[in-house]
């Protein structure tokens, strides 16, 4: 999804066109928080944004955002690809296992 695509469907709520707009980015099974749903609060002028998984509707986290560049921020970060982060933050092993007493 590129940005005038996202934008598009935020003004699309904003304007209330539709009641909410759904953003997917799909993902292996054992990778969470890939979708975002986002609906407009007409009387406080918000965003609110609901983070779930798609295949199993479990609901990760809940925000609410004041305008529609926060809300952008927010769904990009949401649905950027969760590429090479294992990578990027090896940690360091440290051995616990001192071994056996000597007797």
């Amino acid at each position: 999804m590129n940005k005038d695509e996202i934008m598009q469907r935020i003004n699309k709520v904003k304007k209330n066109n539709t009641d909410h707009e759904i953003f997917i980015q799909p993902r292996p099974p054992e990778e969470f928080g890939d979708a975002v749903e986002l609906s407009f609060n007409e009387k406080e002028q918000t965003f609110h944004a609901i983070v779930f998984d798609p295949d199993t509707d479990e609901v990760f986290s809940e925000k609410d955002l004041p305008n529609t560049d926060q809300t952008f921020s927010f769904i990009t970060k949401v649905l950027e690809p969760k590429g090479n982060e294992d990578q990027n933050q090896q940690k360091d092993y440290i051995d616990l296992d001192l071994g056996e007493p000597e007797s």
